[in-house]
């Protein structure tokens, strides 16, 4: 895949008709440079006026599939979403010039929501709601995120808002990276292959990571086990990353504790045995969604559409590196 548009005569950008009113009324952005489409998908006219498409849609795997089909080649095409794995992605890569996302638009929610869970360990929060709820009335011995030694899994730019966020709270952030380096907001950024010795001294797991073939079920049975009793596993990155039934194992027997905000099934089935899982604070993968959030969202997509009109670099492009990691080559 190249790394820029090519410098064609006509640019025109396939969006949905709610979007492009939007760019428009919001943005400023020129409606006949973009090619609104109503329903459910665009049909073959439309994607044939097209030069670059905007993945807006409830189903954007189907929609991917339904562009790629009409037409072999694209010079651009933006993902909201920060991970492209339920993308089809090695179609993508041969028919895209240039794809961009959505990264780092979650990351202040998500850091947020990463706090939360962590005071909510800290702080007792699901065993003082239980006693009350049982009309008891007694005070536990609370924790502190000052000094916590608290391990991060992927440094990303999500893991880079956590890191600072939690850092400001007075906590200990070691970050794992395969290639260690200075993160502003860790303590210390060690090897991935130091991930068990370091989890033996950490009160909580924070996972990060994006689904690829490198990093799934990275975090098995013995990483798990090297986290100490009571611990707390916080995931809003990939299920994927996680050996779920050797997770749940631990929650279950409540050695460990978790706060997940992604899940290896969505929706989860209203019968799955997480759901009686009490040490467990659930998140149904909405822990981004908030009004700022959705902003952020809609400036990326403005930004990069004026960046392509007028032949400029667009942002959060996927870049060469990342395209070896999530084809599962040279990573």
């Amino acid at each position: 895949m190249m790394e820029s548009p090519s410098h064609a005569s006509v640019r025109r950008v396939l969006v949905p008709e709610k979007l492009a009113r939007t760019l428009v009324s919001d943005f400023g952005i020129a409606s006949e440079a973009l090619v609104p489409w109503f329903g459910d998908l665009p049909n073959g006219e439309l994607i044939a006026a097209s030069s670059a498409a905007v993945l807006w849609h409830r189903d954007p795997a189907r929609l991917c599939h339904h562009l790629l089909q009409h037409k072999p080649r694209w010079e651009w095409m933006h993902s909201l979403w920060t991970g492209i794995e339920h993308l089809p992605v090695k179609e993508l890569h041969r028919a895209v010039r240039v794809l961009t996302t959505g990264k780092g638009t979650g990351a202040i929610p998500l850091a947020e929501w990463v706090l939360l869970a962590l005071l909510w360990h800290a702080k007792r929060v699901a065993e003082h709601e239980a006693a009350f709820r049982q009309g008891l009335w007694e005070t536990l011995e609370l924790a502190e995120l000052q000094q916590a030694t608290v391990v991060l899994l992927g440094l990303g730019a999500v893991g880079r808002q956590v890191a600072k966020l939690l850092r400001a709270c007075g906590a200990r952030v070691v970050g794992v990276a395969r290639s260690p380096r200075k993160v502003a907001g860790c303590t210390e950024v060690v090897p991935l292959e130091q991930l068990p010795v370091v989890c033996h001294q950490a009160q909580a797991l924070v996972l990060v990571l994006p689904g690829t073939p490198a990093t799934n079920s990275m975090v098995n049975a013995q990483v798990l086990a090297a986290l100490p009793d009571g611990a707390l596993v916080v995931n809003i990155g990939r299920a994927a990353v996680v050996e779920e039934q050797a997770l749940f194992s631990e929650v279950a027997s409540g050695r460990l504790w978790a706060a997940l905000d992604v899940w290896w099934q969505e929706p989860l089935p209203a019968e799955s045995p997480w759901r009686t899982v009490k040490n467990l604070l659930p998140s149904p993968h909405g822990a981004y969604r908030t009004r700022p959030f959705t902003q952020r969202h809609a400036q990326r997509v403005a930004e990069n559409v004026k960046a392509y009109l007028a032949g400029r670099p667009l942002q959060a492009r996927v870049t060469p590196r990342e395209w070896q990691e999530i084809l599962g080559f040279g990573a």
